[in-house]
């Protein structure tokens, strides 16, 4: 289960959405990480600002690291918004939140950035 949270945490911070507006942060990492709990990696992937090629990078990471275990604890997962600050020009947002599987419980913050007047999960590839 810790393996499975860090591993959340590691591609939440890699790829570095809750509100009533489908174009609000609360709202794309809620998404985010349902996507994510699904197993939907090609659509958590999608609320990114990483580009199409990253995209289908980080989706193989998963697909090649993540064993069919780990994919049925995540889908167990649960998860709660906590808070949401909003930058002073509008521009970002940091959303905290807590992810849990089983008994275990791990807060995470993430940065959401406003990309063409949309939300997107702030995401960074090192190459």
């Amino acid at each position: 289960m810790k393996k499975i949270l860090g591993i959340l945490a590691i591609s939440v911070m890699a790829v570095c959405f809750a509100g009533c507006s489908k174009n609000s942060p609360e709202a794309v990492m809620k998404d985010y990480l349902k996507a994510m709990k699904s197993g939907d990696f090609a659509k958590a992937m999608s609320y990114t600002n990483l580009s199409s090629e990253e995209q289908t990078k980080m989706v193989s990471l998963y697909d090649a690291f993540l064993s069919e275990d780990d994919k049925a604890a995540m889908k167990e997962m649960s998860y709660e918004i906590t808070e949401t600050v909003l930058s002073e020009d509008g521009e970002s947002a940091t959303v905290k939140y807590i992810t849990r599987v089983g008994d275990e419980e791990k807060e995470s913050e993430q940065k959401i950035l406003k990309v063409d007047g949309k939300w997107k999960v702030e995401g960074n590839m090192r190459k």
